[in-house]
């Protein structure tokens, strides 16, 4: 779908619907940006504060095993 073709659909809606499509482009814009700056750090090799924090615990080598057995404590589940 090119620019033209989604502009002359917007503008065929209702000032109401043109509104909501207006709103929901804001929203897009909102969520795009937040996520941007987190990308861009690890891109960028900018290592956020809690990466490596726990890359000394010896009980989380494997950490698929390590949450298996958390969930099997925790929601006392058996086998």
């Amino acid at each position: 779908m090119n620019a033209q073709t989604l502009l002359r659909d917007v503008e065929s809606l209702p000032e109401e619907k043109q509104n909501e499509v207006a709103d929901f482009i804001a929203f897009l814009r909102a969520r795009q940006v937040r996520r941007k700056p987190v990308a861009t750090e690890v891109a960028r090799g900018t290592p956020s504060a809690f990466f490596g924090m726990w890359a000394d615990r010896e009980d989380m080598v494997d950490s698929s095993c390590w949450v298996r057995s958390l969930r099997q404590t925790d929601w006392h589940i058996h086998g």
